[in-house]
């Protein structure tokens, strides 16, 4: 099962999470995430509930340059391995 997320649906201050979806297929699934969890993941602190939506987007936009800089890590690291390989290391 490949999850890919989805949006973000609003801010529960009652609650303290951030509501937001995955997708799976054709499958949406209503997900959440805490605000505490969101500061520590991000090392900010003193996020106001007006802002939790443009931090949360600011998240998905970082979970796509890391997910580039993995793939290309991974393609590097490939190169690497073949190179001492094939020098018998």
């Amino acid at each position: 099962m490949t999850l890919v997320r989805g949006g973000f649906r609003r801010y529960d201050e009652d609650r303290g999470v951030v509501l937001f979806t995955m997708t799976n297929a054709a499958d949406e699934v209503t997900c959440a995430i805490s605000s505490a969890a969101m500061d520590d993941l991000d090392g900010k602190t003193g996020i106001k509930p007006s802002q939790r939506e443009e931090q949360f987007l600011e998240s998905k936009q970082d979970d796509a340059l890391r997910a580039q800089r993995t793939k290309e890590l991974r393609k590097m690291m490939k190169g690497v391995n073949r190179f001492y390989r094939e020098r018998g290391r």
